[in-house]
């Protein structure tokens, strides 16, 4: 569920608030797979930091290229749900 989110905040999310609840579910998330994964080199996770960062007019990640690929591990991750999904 939290790369769709993450995909859908990258896209333009404009609520601070609501990005901030959405990274700290995302977290939880995360931490929750089995084995433990690490929230820090989550793609989604990384997706939604970066939009909350640049909400706040922090700074942000400067290598689009990092942006791209975290979308695109977030989107074969949405696919791969969703394929199995139909197929069950």
């Amino acid at each position: 569920m939290r790369h769709g989110n993450a995909l859908m905040i990258s896209d333009g999310a404009s609520n601070p608030a609501g990005v901030a609840r959405a990274l700290v579910d995302a977290i939880d998330e995360c931490r929750k797979e089995t084995p433990y994964r690490d929230p820090r080199g989550d793609p989604a996770v990384m997706l939604i930091t970066h939009q909350l960062a640049f909400l706040l007019s922090l700074p942000t990640c400067e290598r689009l290229d990092d942006w791209d690929t975290w979308r695109k591990l977030c989107r074969a991750h949405v696919d791969a749900a969703t394929a199995g999904r139909v197929a069950a």
